[in-house]
């Protein structure tokens, strides 16, 4: 642009020279110069004639006799250095020696102080004439362009800016003009494999693309050029001087440089994030075909204002009876078929928290009916709009959850009798002591049951206990608690009318037992206590044991309270052939 202002201002200069070489003429003839005299007042540019032997001057205008502080009345007939220094003077006369006698135009720059002390930039353009006395005189026509190239400088200094921010930039830029490539940074050299940007000049930029992306890029520009909206960046595939294919991201713009119209292309290499996405890409497949073939429950669910299910694998269909299509299309639904309805809002509720356990077990209902046990595990993170995401998965352990009550149930049940045994009772009676309430205890041991081993066998032992075990069942009332401690020992945990407890086992027991082929008749010691408020299990249990014992001392098969004395002094009823007499 500033070489076109320098074209403009030369072809202005030449047309004010002609003119004013035309008036001064037209003086010559008709000696009127009135109103030619103000019209070359009024020109910015200055007009300053003088006489090439003695430098006196001839003619100036208004514009030139300020810029050397001067009237034009004042400087005609003076020698030019009177208004300008040795040095301009110098200069005028090195033009003059230049000229020689050469006719016709000429064009030159100075830098010039004025009177005030201030540089100017100039441009003047001048043309020998003859005046009307036969000397040869100088006709002298300059313009200030002191602001014009003050702007060339700044023009140059952003253009040498610019240049270097480009050539700084870490993507590749190059400018495709008609010729080749006629401007590229050092990124796009680093691109395409050469060690210099000044070795792709002139290069064609469609050599730098496979075919098919040349033939993409074209019909791009040809389509932004007619107007049609299209997005700026489009994914070609580029190629190395050495023939290596990458993948790149290329932005085009139409600019005008030097008035030729070209093509601004910025690459940027995105050849290792094509492939790291591709590589996850790859990965994935792997994991969503691991994850499918998965036994236990995989899910991805993305938290909202209503969840949504991101992923979940056939193992669900397995475990729920539910198809992975329904859960994704109504997760809330689902998870209250599967819980009800107050354990689904539990359910959700520590899924999404993130203060609730990372696992935990839970019962679920599937849908044909049958109850099963799932394991839950989960983790929090943050997706990238910033809703919560919850990874998890879900396994069924019902069989180990079965396996785990029934090892529990072989810690609490004792093994011959099938009766609670000595844990499951301790665990008991500190429950019933801790809710409060009256509480008592019978002790029993069944008398002479050594006789039994020893004569019939053991065996015939283990089938009575049983059948003990059972009679005391059918004796005691729902809320009592009946359990075998060892050997022939059992507790009876109930609460009010011990006694009346007491009476029915000793009923029960009095009737023949069958036992293999011989009939016997069975009889307990039995010892009652009361729990007091200040009472433990421990405490409990020692009294109604020292009771049972108690009873032994006195006679066989009577009753004595927890103090010592006796509540019934019947005798126990012996056959001739009871063989626990």
């Amino acid at each position: 642009m500033a070489l076109q202002w320098m074209s403009g201002i030369g072809l202005l200069a030449v047309a004010v020279v002609a003119l004013a070489v035309a008036i001064h003429e037209m003086r010559a003839r008709h000696h009127d110069n009135g109103f030619h005299a103000q019209m070359l007042d009024s020109l910015e540019e200055r007009i300053c004639r003088f006489r090439i032997d003695d430098l006196v001057i001839t003619y100036c205008n208004q514009a030139w006799a300020r810029s050397v502080d001067s009237s034009p009345k004042t400087a005609v007939g003076r020698p030019l250095d009177s208004f300008v220094g040795a040095e301009a003077i110098a200069g005028v006369r090195a033009i003059l020696a230049e000229r020689g006698n050469q006719e016709g135009d000429s064009r030159r720059e100075a830098t010039r102080r004025l009177a005030s002390g201030r540089l100017v930039q100039e441009q003047w353009w001048d043309r020998v004439l003859v005046g009307q006395n036969g000397r040869r005189e100088l006709l002298c026509v300059g313009n200030d362009v002191t602001e014009r190239a003050e702007i060339e400088s700044r023009l140059a200094r952003s253009e040498r800016q610019h240049r270097q921010l480009i050539q700084r930039l870490p993507l590749a830029a190059f400018v495709r003009r008609e010729m080749g490539i006629g401007f590229a940074n050092q990124a796009a050299a680093d691109l395409v494999g050469l060690a210099r940007p000044e070795d792709l000049l002139g290069m064609s930029l469609d050599s730098l693309f496979t075919p098919d992306s040349v033939q993409v890029v074209r019909d791009r520009i040809a389509r932004r050029a007619a107007g049609e909206e299209l997005d700026p960046i489009m994914r070609a595939r580029g190629r190395t001087i050495n023939g290596d294919l990458r993948t790149v991201d290329v932005y085009t713009a139409q600019i005008e440089l030097d008035g030729e119209k070209c093509t601004l292309a910025v690459v940027n290499d995105v050849t290792e994030l094509v492939d790291s996405a591709a590589a996850l890409a790859r990965s994935e497949e792997r994991f969503r075909a691991l994850a499918d073939r998965s036994t236990d429950v995989i899910f991805r669910v993305v938290v909202s204002q209503e969840p949504q299910i991101e992923y979940v694998n056939h193992a669900f269909t397995v475990l729920t009876g539910l198809s992975v299509a329904e859960f994704s299309e109504h997760p809330e639904i689902a998870v209250r078929t599967l819980l009800g309805e107050r354990e689904a809002e539990r359910f959700l509720d520590v899924l999404t928290s993130s203060q609730g356990p990372r696992s935990f077990q839970l019962p679920i209902n599937h849908l044909d009916g049958t109850r099963r046990w799932v394991d839950v595990r989960r983790t929090l993170t943050m997706g990238r709009d910033g809703a919560l995401v919850v990874d998890g998965t879900l396994r069924d352990v019902t069989a180990e959850k079965s396996l785990e009550e029934s090892l529990r149930d072989l810690a609490n049940v004792d093994e011959l009798t099938g009766l609670p045994n000595r844990r499951a009772m301790e665990d008991e009676l500190e429950r019933r002591l801790l809710a409060g309430g009256e509480l008592s205890i019978l002790f029993l041991d069944l008398d002479r049951f050594k006789d039994v081993n020893d004569t019939l066998g053991h065996l015939m032992g283990d089938e009575l206990l049983r059948e003990v075990g059972e009679r005391l069942q059918r004796s005691c009332r729902s809320h009592d608690f009946v359990a075998r401690l060892a050997g022939d020992e059992f507790v009876v945990i109930t609460g009010t009318e011990p006694e009346v407890v007491a009476d029915r086992i000793r009923a029960e027991l009095a009737m023949p037992l069958q036992v293999g082929e011989s009939v016997l008749s069975a009889q307990a010691s039995i010892g009652i206590t009361r729990a007091t408020p200040h009472d433990s299990a421990v405490t409990l249990l020692g009294r109604a044991d020292a009771a049972m014992y108690e009873v032994k001392r006195v006679h066989r098969a009577r009753r004595v309270t927890s103090s010592g004395l006796p509540v019934g002094s019947e005798p126990a009823t012996e056959s001739p052939d009871d063989p626990w007499r």
